[in-house]
């Protein structure tokens, strides 16, 4: 199971467990989470066609880390501090993001013991894993204290975090205080636990026209990581705060995806809390049909340096439309209607493009009609989508095209939505979802994802936050990804108020958020209010 679940010759499916026992051959099923489980089933060269054997919604979602920007020391602001009196003490705080440079003052205690209770890292084969998982290997505590004893830790504790950006979360969200070098994190007496995320498999790229080069990771690693802090966060009898600071891929507003129902029943769990960066904006159009009229037409400018990319179309009413795709030359595609259990190919006569169309009804809870485009060699230059109406009855269409992360700003939609650029999964309901403002200028970063109805929750500050880098250099972290680390810590906050001292001892995540929603400063001009936690104390007079 450990070779299949890491392996490219195997694709990774997501069913639900009553489903997946129907394929079980003895070593083919990785359990997920309490209601779903890992199908792994040969690739057998199958490329873009798996898209239509097996459905859209049984494969794992792409995800990447929000784009947060690194700042000159001198630039760099600290961390809005307020003595409240907590500290974080007695709450367990989880980063699953890059991995961390446990060896960091910033993690340790005065006595240089690690304030780190574990690490597991994905992406190392030599073991032990964590007990109940597969692969990765597994860090304690007394194993971090080992390598901190050694003149060369990293043969100990092989674990690292080369990008830095789950090493920069940690420090924002719970690093020690430091008054030589200004910093401090938010609550800086909890403790942490960290999974590094391997990087996802390069056949499920592929198969999502997702650049290799990007750095992404898929949604069953995601939940598999949280699995695991929360079987550790049960094992230390601690309450649990949830840091997630990534975005997807492809997405959608439509439903929220296997991500988004598992978080929600999670922070709806006693003593977890979980805390979603809202992501940088998705390009996102939207078109309306009134009852009777025949077709529109959606246009996007495809940039030369883009030549791989995948769209995703939603149909969100109980309506049937049928689409035909037009390249920059005019070489027409389609029409193309609605069809299950089936991945159309094109290839362009007048260009090396070529366009892979899966059309289908989601069979999850949404019930949506989806158009899927995927691009390989795609042509520059403008192209155009006829969208017929079928039934002639009025509807409402979504189109979205992945976030800058994975190309560049310049391919985009013709008239685009400024609207529900926010996508699954944080778009969901139970946990807290986190846009960010800038602290010096107190206004809403624009880059953040908006929603539409009511995601994001919450505003808070991204920076610049001094962070200690190693060899005693100091940098400063900016942008969404930074303010989940901020109101994560904020959270801590509550649950040791709530939990550890006992005025709240079954809280979940769902009622620590709504306080911190009581709490929060309203702006005038609408929008998600501003993370507050004096607003969140003045509410429990």
């Amino acid at each position: 199971m450990a070779e299949k679940i890491i392996s490219e010759a195997y694709l990774d499916l997501i069913l639900d467990k009553q489903s997946a026992e129907k394929y079980a051959d003895g070593d083919n099923i990785t359990p997920l989470e309490a209601q779903r489980a890992i199908l792994h089933v040969p690739e057998n060269h199958m490329g873009k066609n798996a898209l239509g054997i097996y459905p859209y919604e049984m494969f794992p979602a792409l995800f990447t880390g929000t784009a947060d920007s690194i700042l000159e020391a001198e630039e760099a602001g600290g961390i809005p501090q307020q003595d409240f009196g907590l500290s974080g003490q007695g709450v367990l705080v989880a980063v699953i993001d890059t991995g961390i440079a446990y060896t960091h003052s910033a993690f340790l205690r005065q006595d240089r013991t690690p304030r780190i209770v574990s690490i597991w890292d994905q992406t190392l084969t030599q073991g032990p894993c964590p007990e109940g998982f597969s692969y990765g290997t597994e860090y304690r505590r007394e194993d971090i204290c080992r390598a901190l004893q050694s003149t060369q830790p990293l043969q100990a504790v092989a674990s690292c975090d080369a990008v830095g950006h789950g090493t920069m979360l940690a420090a924002v969200l719970a690093g020690n205080t430091d008054a030589k070098t200004a910093c401090s994190g938010v609550a800086p007496a909890a403790e942490l636990v960290v999974v590094k995320l391997k990087p996802a498999k390069h056949n499920l790229c592929r198969l999502l026209c997702v650049p290799e080069e990007a750095h992404s990771c898929q949604e069953t690693d995601v939940i598999l990581a949280m699995e695991y802090v929360r079987q550790v966060a049960l094992r230390k009898g601690m309450p649990l705060v949830i840091c997630l600071a990534i975005e997807p891929c492809q997405g959608n507003r439509v439903d929220t995806g296997v991500l988004g129902d598992y978080l929600h029943r999670l922070a709806q769990a006693e003593r977890i809390g979980v805390v979603m960066a809202a992501g940088d904006q998705q390009r996102h159009a939207m078109r309306t049909m009134t009852q009777g009229e025949k077709h529109t037409e959606l246009a996007w400018y495809v940039h030369e340096n883009d030549s791989e990319f995948a769209l995703e179309l939603w149909e969100c009413t109980p309506n049937r439309v049928c689409m035909e795709l037009i390249s920059p030359t005019g070489e027409p595609i389609g029409p193309v209607y609605p069809r299950a259990g089936r991945c159309m190919p094109f290839q362009l006569l007048f260009s090396p493009t070529q366009v892979w169309v899966n059309s289908s009804v989601q069979r999850n809870t949404s019930g949506k009609q989806l158009f899927l485009l995927r691009f390989q060699n795609a042509q520059a230059g403008l192209w155009r989508c006829k969208i017929h109406n079928v039934d002639y009855r009025s509807c409402i269409l979504h189109a979205w095209l992945p976030s800058g992360a994975w190309g560049t700003e310049k391919t985009a939609f013709v008239n685009p939505s400024t609207t529900q650029t926010i996508v699954q999964p944080a778009s969901a309901k139970a946990y807290l979802t986190i846009n960010a403002y800038p602290t010096r200028t107190n206004a809403e970063v624009s880059e953040s994802g908006i929603g539409g109805d009511t995601a994001p929750d919450l505003a808070a500050p991204c920076g610049g936050f001094r962070y200690p880098l190693l060899r005693g250099k100091v940098c400063s972290i900016g942008g969404v990804g930074a303010a989940a680390a901020y109101a994560a810590g904020m959270m801590a906050l509550v649950f040791e108020w709530a939990v550890v001292r006992k005025h709240y001892p079954h809280m979940t995540g769902a009622d620590a958020k709504q306080l911190l929603l009581r709490g929060a400063k309203q702006e005038e001009s609408g929008g998600c209010g501003k993370l507050d936690f004096l607003g969140f104390l003045e509410n429990l007079r």
